[in-house]
């Protein structure tokens, strides 16, 4: 028999440049009052499917955070929610699953239509070329000291 949806509040996207109006990420206030910012601050959700569905909808939210962010740091964002999931609690295992198994499924259709070592190439080659850059600046500021 075919799995009744429950009815998911469905979160609209807004467009942002902060990674941090995702609606998985919250701001959280310390005992020492410091903050911090977690990037993987999700309510447990007791159905499977219900989870997994929620985690494919919070992927869709990143995913577009990402297309309207283009030029954002390759990865970041996705290391500190990587971070901050909890893989041992079984109340959000769904969640994440369905999270990247979305990311899976859009990056195995992009692949598709790529050439991935090109790609790969031309990301090495503007990492060099900053790195050069960055290289020359500190060499003519030595020379500038002295």
């Amino acid at each position: 028999m075919a799995r009744t949806r429950t009815s998911l509040p469905r979160t609209h996207y807004r467009t942002t440049t902060e990674s941090t109006k995702l609606p998985f990420v919250r701001k959280q206030e310390h005992a020492n009052n410091s903050r911090s910012t977690c990037y993987w601050a999700v309510d447990s959700v007791d159905d499977y499917g219900d989870a997994c569905d929620l985690g494919m909808e919070y992927a869709a939210h990143y995913l577009q955070y990402l297309q309207d962010n283009s030029s954002a740091p390759l990865g970041t964002p996705l290391n500190w929610i990587v971070r901050d999931i909890d893989f041992n609690n079984p109340k959000q295992r769904g969640i994440w699953i369905g999270f990247f198994s979305f990311i899976q499924k859009i990056l195995t259709d992009r692949a598709r239509t790529m050439n991935v070592y090109a790609t790969l190439d031309a990301i090495n080659a503007r990492h060099d070329a900053i790195c050069a850059e960055i290289d020359e600046y500190d060499r003519i500021t030595e020379l500038e000291e002295d």
